[in-house]
């Protein structure tokens, strides 16, 4: 064991004294007024205590502080605050033995533990720091930056002791000052001197005895590079660019998670950016940036116009209208000016010509897909890093998958714009002409969605001597399709058997049988409209090739989603090896980093990465509940979904962390409480206890009738992501364990609904 009196630590024993004594360590080296005292690292053994509590003895401090300091507490990446214990007012042997002995007990807390598992830090080692006592007239908390405003620093303060404001018991008096006032304020004056001597934004604790400032301890502000909805939102300038939802939001509607935009979407925008090289937009895909064709906001999905229309000026024949109409089923009134210059008319047929070769080898690129399907697959492993190996290398196959799906969506969106065209000249009404479309797509064979629901019917209405016979079937065919199966969180089917039991009775009570395909009669229908001659003659055939464009989209994008499928199958063996080696808390959160972030979770320096998928997940179901209109000229904007419920009863609080999330309320005032805490429910509590904070990780967010945005409690929720609306009054007593409730972060709204 080692004993050094503040100020006078070596910086070799940084590291094993941990955050908060570096933290007091740098602040008395700086100048700043800090109560005496010293560090005790490295003990092991009661000898170690005796020790100690000799060296109190000498020291010539009476009344103590002791404190624990972990070694990985309190870092720039994840905050421990409040996670350890305190003890105060220490006057005796007894006393402080008992004191430091609990501090060092506290490292293998639950609480201690569950949160250094969830933070992913191993082989934590605990200092103990024994300061003066400062019985002070005012204490509080102060933020360098304002969690609520970044341009503010945030004083929050209580008479007496501080503890009731950072346990969250208490709700004190908050002064908002901006950061670049001047004020005779001496917190706010040299909470700015430590930031600037720090070279990060500061969370200080501070108290004021006799109209003296003593600073009490020092941490980084973990949360100031908020992680938030807009975070991996495209780069690309959208300035005067039109962007649908349409088609891709159908594809993968709502929001998508970090580990799928990096690898499906980014398949997903590849295939198009090759279908604009084959179209002579560019010469090589790669002349087209990533993610130009694609588009993310707040993690929804859009298509950029924009990025296709060019094709107009390279191909004959090609339109803006027909982009539109192909993409989004109608002329799209916004116009935009089109990049690039007209290529000339011998180099716009030679495209032509390479264009409509790509969307008629459909049937070529059908087998090509089928065959891929059929025997792709990515080397299994137990070790991670050999895994991840294997995954990185079958990327290009997901692109390569996706690139010929796009040769019969092509096929099937150009050709039924066609058919679209030619109806529009001839009646010039659009929806009138999009029902007759309808109908001539009606009874196609061989459509796998169809097949689908035939097969479930037929599962759900057979005997059980015969129903696994079928489902067995059911499964070779269509195990791998999903619920948003491009989403690489969502299970096939064939591993995820408690969804398709739900779907088996759904089915089972969803009414009568399909009946049989009855022919569709095409020239009868074009004859009933009006068609005749040559016009009918080249309808009929843009409708036959149509209909089976349609069955052949429906079939490759099966076959897509199939080695889809294998990735998913990957990705949870890979985060099955990470959870087991204490790199990630939990199998799901490998879905919330992007696979080139995995190589950094995999060597082991991904704690900041931790942070980042944890807040991710939580706001997930923020972003799923923005909405958007189909088009924009520009950078989409989302529009929260509020309460709108009209018989939900609303009130409003404060808010402490932004988020918006949706649950079953439970009441929780002890830990008994806590303990019944179901994943997603919403915690309505009198105060943000710091002991319940390893459940965290599993509410869907926190409601309290007392706390502070400075609290341990509120620290911790930030550190999760975890919308958390406080001063709700009598929130424990009005909502009960049960109701469904929806809480605002970001606005402080709560209402019962």
């Amino acid at each position: 064991m080692e004993i050094y009196v503040l100020g006078k630590i070596p910086t070799e024993y940084f590291e094993l004294a941990g955050g908060k004594a570096k933290g007091l360590n740098e602040l008395i080296i700086h100048g700043f007024n800090v109560p005496p005292g010293f560090a005790l690292i490295g003990m092991e053994s009661d000898k170690h205590i005796e020790k100690a509590c000799e060296y109190w003895e000498q020291s010539g401090l009476k009344n103590v502080a002791v404190r624990s300091s972990a070694s990985a507490e309190d870092g720039n990446e994840f905050s421990f605050a409040g996670q350890f214990e305190t003890y105060l007012n220490i006057k005796t042997k007894k006393e402080f033995i008992t004191a430091v002995s609990k501090c060092l007990q506290s490292l293998n807390s639950f609480r201690g533990q569950t949160y250094a598992e969830t933070a992913g830090v191993a082989n934590i080692k605990m200092c103990v720091i024994v300061q003066e006592m400062i019985v002070p007239d005012t204490a509080g908390v102060c933020f360098s930056v304002s969690p609520q405003d970044g341009t503010e620093v945030l004083i929050e303060s209580v008479s007496g002791l501080g503890e009731a404001l950072v346990s969250g018991n208490q709700t004190g008096k908050s002064l908002a000052i901006k950061r670049t006032a001047r004020s005779d304020n001496p917190i706010f004056n040299e909470v700015l001197q430590i930031e600037s001597h720090f070279g990060y934004p500061v969370d200080c604790e501070w108290a004021v005895k006799n109209q003296k400032l003593w600073w009490l301890q020092c941490r980084p502000i973990t949360t100031v590079s908020e992680i938030d909805e807009h975070e991996l939102d495209t780069t690309v300038d959208l300035t005067g660019q039109i962007v649908t939802r349409c088609n891709v939001g159908e594809m993968l509607p709502g929001a998508v998670t970090p580990l799928s935009l990096s690898v499906t979407v980014g398949a997903i925008d590849w295939g198009m950016r090759r279908m604009l090289k084959l179209a002579g937009v560019a010469k090589r895909i790669d002349d087209l940036p990533a993610f130009s064709c694609v588009l993310t906001v707040c993690n929804h999905l859009f298509i950029n116009l924009s990025a296709i229309y060019p094709m107009t000026k390279s191909m004959l024949l090609a339109t803006k209208d027909g982009v539109d109409i192909s993409i989004c089923g109608r002329k799209i009134d916004e116009e935009c000016e089109i990049s690039g210059k007209r290529k000339g008319f011998f180099r716009r047929l030679l495209n032509t010509r390479s264009y409509l070769g790509f969307i008629m080898s459909r049937n070529s690129a059908r087998r090509k897909l089928e065959k891929m399907a059929s025997t792709f697959y990515i080397a299994d492993s137990d070790d991670a890093q050999t895994l991840y190996n294997n995954i990185t290398g079958s990327l290009q196959t997901a692109n390569l998958a996706t690139g010929l799906h796009y040769v019969t969506s092509a096929h099937s969106g150009s050709t039924s714009s066609c058919v679209l065209n030619i109806l529009e000249s001839k009646l010039h009404d659009i929806e009138k002409c999009k029902s007759i479309l309808a109908e001539l797509l009606e009874n196609i064979d061989g459509i796998e969605s169809v097949d689908i629901l035939r097969s479930l019917r037929k599962i759900a209405a057979a005997d059980e001597e015969n129903k696994q016979q079928y489902i067995d079937g059911f499964m070779e065919r269509h195990g791998h399709r999903a619920i948003r199966e491009s989403e690489l969180r969502s299970r096939g089917w064939k591993d995820d058997r408690h969804s398709f039991d739900e779907y088996l009775r759904v089915v089972g009570t969803g009414g009568a049988e399909l009946g049989k395909n009855t022919t569709t009669n095409v020239k009868e229908i074009l004859r009933k409209h009006g068609m005749h001659g040559m016009e009918a003659w080249v309808l009929n055939f843009f409708v036959g090739q149509s209909r089976t464009g349609v069955a052949n989209r429906e079939h490759s994008k099966s076959m897509m989603i199939k080695i889809y499928d294998e990735f998913k199958v990957a990705y949870r063996k890979l985060s099955k090896l990470l959870t087991e080696k204490n790199l990630i808390p939990d199998e799901d959160l490998i879905f919330f980093f992007t696979h080139d972030e995995l190589q950094t979770v995999i060597s082991g320096s991904g704690t900041s990465l931790l942070k980042k998928a944890i807040k991710r997940r939580r706001l997930l179901d923020t972003q799923m509940g923005l909405s958007f209109a189909e088009v924009y000229c520009g950078k989409p904007k989302p529009e929260t979904v509020h309460i709108n419920d009209t018989d939900a009863k609303m009130f409003k609080g404060v808010s402490i962390s932004r988020g918006i999330a949706t649950g079953k309320a439970r009441i929780v005032r002890t830990m008994a409480d806590a303990g019944q805490l179901q994943n997603g429910e919403i915690m309505v509590s009198v105060f943000t206890d710091i002991g319940w904070s390893p459940y965290y990780a599993l509410i869907g967010g926190l409601v309290t009738e007392v706390g502070s945005a400075l609290s341990h409690g509120a620290v911790v929720a930030r550190e999760y992501g975890l919308p958390l609306v406080s001063n709700v009054r009598d929130a424990t007593k009005i909502i009960k364990t049960g109701d469904t409730i929806q809480i605002n972060g970001a606005t402080g709204e709560v209402g019962i609904l």
